[in-house]
């Protein structure tokens, strides 16, 4: 039978319960008959800190066997001191006796990665102890995977051994799950061979119940068929006569139908005539008052344009007018003379320095000619004027023209 036996961490080696490091240093007994002796209220103290330690409570708890207590106790003592291998390992037995095994595993696991001397090998022995109560569960629902659990088991017991090799404990339940692993195997052979022979059995015995219901349902069906071809050969003469007589109906009824079809195609087509009448008629008086409309707007944009050109013709006639007249001004008043000077203006003097026109006496004009100027001379004077000012004229036109508006249609 495998070894289960936990192996709880000791204070020395004649204990039997579990039980930590006390803070004071290992031997506790000596130091409180020493503290009783020297002073009874130390020795009080002393004890009063053994009990008030989280960790003592909780192995005084697991040695009661209330393990779920003791879980709680090693929690508060792990609040103070995370890092404690020797509380991480005794809280992992307790949740191995409340059958936590995935727990306890973890638990051992933390407790290896100590690395504490004395610690690793009890806590890889203890993690195949809980390793292999899930392999037994696990089996018992499906051996392939209580295989494979098992084998994982084997990886802790052979990690124990090779950190103490005296360890018989380990050895012994190395060998407990190989043969395990074995008997599994061998079980799920035997299951499979013992399940083919019987799906084979059950394969020919189908096969024969099949036979035996095909020949069965063989005869019934030529039962049947007779009795069928019988009903079927008197329903078909049944039916051919009906046929007859739904042919001749149907005949009838399709002549009738056809004669009416064709009655209400022509009256359809009559309708049809007349409604494309009616709708010709209909387009052809809205498209007449549309030409009439859009004539009527032709005339009047033609009448609106007429005007607006005559407008413009009107208001550039008067501005040509007005430009001419002012012009002429302009002219007339540039030919004329000046009288009697204004001013600081001079008259112009002849030869000797006096007035070449007299205060009483008009300038000459081209019949009668200064004394300082041939007919010629003055012709040739006038023209150039005339000249400048038509150049003037053309300029205005041309600057009046540009400030006129566009006319709009040419007519």
């Amino acid at each position: 039978m495998i070894t289960l036996e936990n192996r709880p961490l000791r204070t020395d080696a004649n204990s039997q319960s579990l039980r930590v490091e006390p803070v004071a240093g290992k031997n506790m007994k000596k130091l409180i008959l020493f503290t009783t002796i020297f002073c009874l209220s130390l020795a009080v103290n002393a004890y009063a800190f053994w009990w008030t330690n989280p960790a003592k409570k909780g192995n005084a708890l697991y040695e009661k066997g209330d393990y779920a207590k003791a879980v709680e106790k090693y929690d508060e003592a792990l609040k103070k001191d995370e890092n404690n291998p020797t509380v991480e390992y005794n809280r992992a037995l307790a949740l191995y006796r409340k059958s936590s095994f995935s727990k306890a595993i973890q638990g051992f696991i933390k407790a290896v990665a100590s690395e504490k001397k004395g610690v690793e090998e009890k806590a890889y022995y203890n993690a195949g102890n809980s390793k292999f109560r899930q392999a037994e569960t696990a089996a018992k629902k499906d051996s392939k995977n209580g295989v494979k659990e098992y084998k994982n088991t084997l990886e802790f017991y052979k990690r124990a051994i090779e950190t103490n090799p005296r360890d018989m404990d380990a050895k012994f339940n190395y060998e407990v799950t190989l043969k395990r692993i074995k008997d599994l195997e061998k079980l799920s052979l035997d299951s499979q061979q013992q399940q083919k022979q019987d799906q084979k059995n059950q394969d020919q015995q189908n096969k024969d119940q099949q036979n035996k219901d095909e020949q069965n349902k063989n005869q019934q069906n030529q039962d049947q068929q007779k009795n069928q071809d019988q009903k079927n050969q008197d329903q078909q003469n049944k039916d051919q006569q009906n046929k007859d007589q739904q042919n001749q109906d149907q005949q009838n009824k399709d002549e009738q139908q056809k004669q009416d079809q064709e009655q209400e195609k022509k009256d359809e087509q009559q309708q049809s005539q007349q409604k494309q009448d009616e709708q010709e008629k209909q387009d052809q008086e809205k498209q007449d008052q549309q030409q009439k409309e859009q004539d009527e707007q032709q005339q009047e944009q033609e009448k609106q344009d007429q005007q607006q050109q005559h407008e413009q013709q009107q208001q550039q006639q008067d501005q040509e007018q007005s430009q001419e007249e002012k012009e002429q001004e302009e002219a007339s008043q540039d030919k004329a003379e000046p009288e009697e000077g204004e001013g600081d203006e001079a008259e112009p003097l002849g030869e000797e320095g006096e007035s070449e026109f007299p205060s009483t006496q008009k300038p000459a004009t081209i019949d009668q000619p200064s004394e300082g100027m041939t007919k010629d001379e003055a012709q040739m004077l006038l023209r150039g004027q005339d000249e400048e000012e038509s150049n003037m004229r053309a300029k205005k036109r041309k600057v009046v023209g540009a400030g006129r508006p566009e006319v709009i249609r040419n007519w």
